[in-house]
């Protein structure tokens, strides 16, 4: 007999006969969300999948070899010169990001039917969440790199952007296109630069107009993105521009389907590494929900070429 499928779906269903339906349409609803919209982490390098590797982590090869080292220009029975290649590794290691939300039983008794934890809200919500822990680990970085642009306790400006673009102009090798992520106190001040110049700089409304969170449209061809999650000591900023070959992640996402004890509510998203489940505490009256992934970024030695914090006033 068909199973006919109710909307809205809610969180209950999840914890019913019903349990299927509702934990798939969360799960393509989360992967619908993270799919459509434009985030950094789809423009960094992913390397590759951690499971079943016996360690939390992974060590990514490369040669030193490129643009940096272009072929000779040799005679038909010409000698080459030999070349040393030195063969360097970029370490990446997993770590745990979690999330544990609680509901009372109470909250739920009253709670109109169909409204609470409606499971694309609740999509929408493990999405954002997801999406900004990524962002939090990747601002984490920006601040590590080891050359930038910007002063201490000075406001952002036109002149940070275009320094910061600069040092890529005198950078061997073809690195691609440049990323940017930048606090909105950063993107305000350079908004506020930006007004200050001669009138053919306003042309680009992208810069002038006000958006929510994540892609900001480009400057100088760089696409920006904003997050309050830039690293801030309480004086400056660091927001940072990079190639994208600089920052590379890797997570752990087949292997979650040998987690054990999991309760049998428990929904696997392998794509993200992103394990979800629930529990009940009848002690302290309380549904728990939890949301567990494991994922890892690193800018490698390399990496520090193609990469510059901008450090501004905070």
């Amino acid at each position: 007999m068909p199973t006919t499928i109710t909307t809205p779906q809610t969180h209950a269903k999840l914890l019913s006969a019903d349990h299927r339906i509702a934990a798939a349409t969360l799960r393509q609803e989360i992967k619908m969300i993270l799919a459509d919209r434009v985030s950094i982490r789809r423009m960094l390098p992913y390397v590759g999948d951690i499971s079943g590797m016996g360690s939390a982590t992974y060590r990514e090869l490369y040669a030193q070899m490129g643009a940096g080292i272009p072929m000779e220009s040799a005679a038909e029975t010409g000698t080459l010169t030999p070349i040393g290649i030195d063969v360097d590794y970029r370490d990446i290691t997993i770590g745990r990001h979690g999330l544990e939300a609680h509901e009372t039983f109470l909250a739920q008794i009253t709670a109109r039917a169909g409204i609470d934890w409606d499971i694309s809200m609740l999509a929408r919500q493990i999405g954002d969440t997801y999406e900004a822990e990524f962002m939090d680990s990747l601002a984490t970085l920006l601040a590590t790199f080891s050359n930038g642009v910007g002063s201490t306790g000075v406001d952002m400006s036109m002149d940070d952007f275009y320094d910061a673009t600069y040092e890529f102009d005198l950078i061997d090798g073809s690195l691609g296109p440049l990323l940017s992520m930048l606090h909105g106190r950063q993107i305000a001040d350079l908004k506020e630069s930006k007004r200050g110049e001669p009138a053919e700089w306003i042309k680009d409304e992208s810069q002038v107009s006000y958006k929510a969170e994540g892609y900001q449209g480009t400057l100088l061809n760089v696409p920006i993105f904003r997050s309050q999650r830039v690293t801030s000591d309480g004086t400056d900023r660091w927001g940072g521009i990079w190639a994208p070959g600089s920052i590379a992640y890797t997570m752990a996402g087949a292997g979650i389907a040998n987690v054990r004890g999991l309760s049998h509510h428990a929904i696997l998203l392998p794509e993200l590494g992103m394990i979800l489940d629930w529990d009940s505490d009848s002690n302290g009256a309380l549904s728990k929900f939890y949301a567990n992934c494991h994922f890892g970024l690193a800018v490698g030695d390399q990496g520090q070429l193609r990469g510059r914090y901008i450090r501004t006033d905070a």
